[in-house]
Formats: C-alpha cells, sequence, structure tokens
C-alpha cells in the first residue's frame, strides 16, 4: 500500500473545526490543551480539532501509539527526529527567502552555501532515522512510513542529491583564501601562503606569558555573523575560483527542492502522537491508567473498565469507574444525588468515546466499546420544561448512526407525573435514533418504558451512610438507590419506620402517665 500520511491509510487530518460544544461539555478542550502545554508540541494542537475520519484511521492511529508505548527507543528516535528535521525546515525555509526575484545577488553565495548545509543536514537526518526504523518491529502505520523511508534511500534521485552534495564539497574545499588587514584595509585574495594573524598574535605574546598574574578574562560571546561581510567574501573569492563557485550554483539550481514531501510531513504530524504521549505520562504518573481501546461489534459487550475524567487525573487525581452494556444495550442511565459524581462519569464516558474515535490512547484501564464519530450533548442545569426538551431534541438532531449522545441535565419543575411523562418522552426519542445514549439522573432514577427496558441500562452512585454529604463515587450496575439509599441513612439516625414508631409510642405512654 502507498504511504500517503502518519495520519492515516488515506490521507492526513483534516481540516481543524472550531470547539465544539460537546468537546466542551466533557472538557476535552482542557485535555487539548495539556497535551499541546509542551512548546514542542504547541503546533500539534489543530490536529486534535480535525474530525474523526473513521474507525479505519482509528486503528492505524492505534498501531502508532502502541508501537511507541511498547519501544521507549523508537520513541526517542521518533521525538529526535521530529525535533532536528523541523528545526531544520525552518532553517531552510529562511534559507530559499534569499532565491526570491528581489534579492540583493550579493547574498546569492551565503545562501547557496547555507541550501548545501541544509541538504547535507537533510541527508544525516534521513539516514539515521532509516537505520532506527529499520532495525524496530513496527506495525502498519510505522512500518510503512519506514518502507517509504528506505525506498526514498534507495532511489536514484537520494543518490544522486547525496553524490552531488559530495562533488561540490569536495570542489569548494580546494578554496582558500586570505583575508589581508593593512593599511590599505581589508582585501581578500587567493591563499599564498601568508602566515595566519592569529599566529602571529600569540608569538607576540608568549614572551609575557611568565609574567602574566591576572586571570584569563571572560571573552563576550562572538556576535552573529554578518551576511553582508560574508558575501563581499565570498564574492571576492569567488573571482579566483570560479568553477568552484559555478559548481556550487549547478548544485543549486538542481536540488532547491531537495526536501520530499512526505518526509517533511512525518516530522509536523508525528507531533500528534508525541503530544499525547505527554498527557498520558502525566495522567500516569498521578496514579491513573492509560490503555489502548479496542472496537467493539454488534453482539460485543461493551466495558469500560477504570475510566477516569482526564481533567480530574491531571489535577488532584480522579476515582476511577466502570461501565459494561450487554449486546443491544444502547442507554446507560446514571443515577445519584447531586455531586455524587454522575457528571464525572458522564464525562469520563465522552472522553473516552472522543479518544477513541480519534485513535488515541483512552485514560481507562480497559476499553472495549463501539466507534462513535460524532459526539452530541445537552448538560444544561436547567428545569424548564420546555427549555430542556428544545436542547435535547437539538442535541438529538445532531447525533447520526454513529453517534455518541449525552443528556445531563435535571428533570423539569411540576408534579411526579409530570416529570416522569417528560423523562418518559426523553427515552422514546433518544432511542428512536441509531445513537448510543447516556442519560443522567437523580437519585431515583428515570422509569424505563417497558418497551425498551432491554436496551437500557442502570447505573448508580451509592451513598456514603458512613460520611453523609460526602461524595463516594462508587458508581455499580445497579437500580436507583432512592428509596434505598434514604431508608439505609434513617435507620443509621434513628429515623427509620420502626425506630419511628416505637418513639411515638413511647412519647404517648409518657404523655398518657402525666
Amino acid at each position: 500500500m502507498e504511504y500517503r500520511s502518519i495520519l492515516g491509510p488515506d490521507a492526513g487530518a483534516g481540516e481543524p473545526q472550531e470547539m465544539t460544544e460537546a468537546l466542551h461539555d466533557g472538557r476535552i478542550d482542557s485535555l487539548i490543551d495539556a497535551a499541546a502545554q509542551d512548546p514542542r508540541w504547541a503546533e500539534a494542537r489543530p490536529l486534535f480539532l480535525a474530525a474523526t475520519a473513521g474507525e479505519r484511521t482509528a486503528e492505524w492511529r492505534l498501531g502508532v501509539f502502541s508501537d511507541l508505548m511498547a519501544d521507549p527507543a523508537l520513541r526517542r528516535s521518533v521525538e529526535s527526529f521530529s525535533h532536528d528535521l523541523s528545526a531544520l525546515l525552518d532553517d531552510l525555509a529562511a534559507v530559499l527567502e534569499h532565491f526570491g526575484p528581489a534579492t540583493a545577488a550579493s547574498l546569492d553565495d551565503v545562501s547557496r552555501l547555507a541550501l548545501l548545509s541544509c541538504a547535507e543536514r537533510w541527508c544525516t537526518l534521513v539516514e539515521r532515522f532509516e537505520e532506527a526504523l529499520h532495525s524496530a518491529h513496527l506495525g502498519e502505520g510505522l512500518g510503512s512510513f519506514a518502507r517509504y523511508l528506505a525506498r526514498y534511500c534507495a532511489a536514484d534521485s537520494y543518490l544522486r542529491l547525496k553524490d552531488d552534495i559530495a562533488h561540490t564539497k569536495k570542489l569548494l574545499g580546494y578554496v582558500q583564501c586570505s583575508l589581508l588587514v593593512d593599511d590599505m584595509g581589508m582585501r581578500v585574495r587567493k591563499y599564498q601562503g601568508e602566515p595566519a594573524l592569529s599566529r602571529g598574535l600569540e608569538d607576540l605574546i608568549r614572551p609575557f606569558e611568565p609574567y602574566e598574574t591576572k586571570p584569563e578574562p571572560e571573552w563576550p560571546a562572538p556576535a552573529a555573523a554578518d551576511p553582508a561581510m560574508d558575501a563581499a567574501v565570498l564574492e571576492a573569492a569567488s573571482r579566483d575560483f570560479g568553477d568552484q563557485f559555478r559548481a556550487l550554483q549547478t548544485f543549486c539550481e538542481r536540488h532547491t527542492a531537495f526536501a520530499d514531501e512526505k518526509i517533511a510531513r512525518f516530522a509536523w504530524d508525528v507531533r500528534f502522537y508525541l503530544a499525547w504521549l505527554t498527557l498520558t505520562d502525566k495522567v500516569q504518573e498521578k496514579g491513573s491508567p492509560v490503555s489502548l481501546p479496542t472496537f467493539a461489534g454488534a453482539d460485543d459487550i461493551v466495558e469500560l473498565k477504570d475510566v477516569c475524567d482526564g481533567a480530574l487525573a491531571l489535577g488532584d487525581g480522579c476515582v476511577p469507574m466502570t461501565v459494561t452494556l450487554a449486546p443491544g444495550e444502547r442507554l446507560a442511565v446514571i443515577s445519584g444525588r447531586p455531586h455524587s459524581g454522575r457528571t464525572t462519569a458522564a464525562r469520563a464516558i465522552i472522553q473516552a468515546v472522543w479518544c477513541a474515535s480519534m485513535g488515541l490512547p483512552v485514560l481507562a484501564r480497559k476499553a472495549h466499546l463501539p466507534y462513535r464519530g460524532t459526539l452530541s450533548t445537552w448538560m444544561q442545569d436547567t428545569h424548564d420544561a420546555k427549555h430542556g426538551m428544545a436542547g435535547i431534541r437539538g442535541a438529538l438532531a445532531g447525533a447520526g448512526e454513529d453517534a455518541l449522545l449525552v443528556l445531563d441535565c435535571p428533570a423539569p419543575s411540576g408534579s411526579p407525573s409530570d416529570q416522569l411523562a417528560f423523562t418518559e418522552l426523553i427515552l422514546e426519542e433518544a432511542l428512536a435514533s441509531a445513537a448510543s445514549v447516556v442519560v443522567t439522573a437523580g437519585p431515583d432514577g428515570v422509569t424505563i418504558p417497558d418497551g425498551l427496558a432491554h436496551a437500557c441500562a442502570s447505573f448508580a452512585f451509592a451513598d456514603d451512610t458512613e460520611h453523609p454529604g460526602a461524595r463516594s463515587l462508587k458508581l455499580a450496575r445497579h437500580a436507583p438507590w432512592g428509596m434505598e439509599s434514604a431508608h439505609a441513612m434513617a435507620e443509621r439516625y434513628g429515623l427509620g419506620t420502626e425506630q419511628l414508631k416505637a418513639r411515638i409510642a413511647a412519647n404517648r405512654q409518657g404523655a398518657d402517665a402525666e
């Protein structure tokens, strides 16, 4: 298969998109910011905002991550190549500016020597990296690039480039000039055996060295080269060494565009992988797990084991949660009292699904889930039924067959029967689409219509009866704890039904005795 891009088997990343509401709701924007925080990978940020490109591309990228995570030496080689080649390409771009029509002719030879130097650096970096890839065990993505790089290094055009570099450098090695400084100023001419000025100065001060008692002075750093001075020296030298400088001009005419576009693109695009690995390193240092996701078929069990909210994992840490769905289940209802962690769970699921769809390692111990190329969310703190339903229907409209739809909003104000009708309508409309759906609810959960029960799974956060009001973050596949939790809390504090009856009876007896 012909190599096109390290970001996918068919093409590279698409155009970056605006930060969507779903990415913001899932705190994915904070993960992207954290991944691009390192100045080395800052320019990789737009790659994370490109649209997902399908399950095949996601699997390709996960193969690249697998190679880099399994082989630290390979990862260091890729980092070094990306950094060094990107620096070279920046230098090359600056050099090529001097070949524009508005450039002074006196700077041409300076630019040509710089172009020759860039071409030599290119060959050194490319061959060193080709050797590193040749000795590594690679998957499809990096293996495809390694084969392309091997073919490039064996191609006649590349071998001709190397021969021309060697030939031009050999000819320029014969250029020897003297810079004469006398009463007439500075002059450049062909070297005729004149003693070096620095050697004469050393001979002049050598008799006085035994009497030197002061420490050696700290000389200032040498000033940057003056292109005008360099150009003047080379212009004078070219009059005496015309053949050598004509060879340099011929080299530049042949090889101005020596940099291969796909190799250069690799150095930029591979930072997509290096940036995310920098993020996962930080997450793992905090104690949270990271794994490569796999994609589930229609008859597979969906499992997110010990999944974390990355925004919390990068901070003070996150309690991992586990979510499993049986084949055919498309709706997960996560219930719990306010501040129990249900929104955190929804965000962790959003992040895991987005990571998998982008072909990124997931912040979970295990992730086996269906590919979902679209995220659609409605996470608003509103108790107005009309406003809530309008927002939910808008989210539904943006959810296609391969979408994940997350609805995190409180039940509207009104009677219990009105709230029940509202939630039933939500579930019916959500499951009428082909999307996978996550709904958060209060401690009483939601009532599942009988005809939809086969497609629904209930998860609940248990209350910490030992520490009332504290977050337990203990998510389990369980019916809503609503009344059960209330009964447990009441029993603990002597407010159970039987306890209250006994206390009332005792109070009545006391009153009768009085």
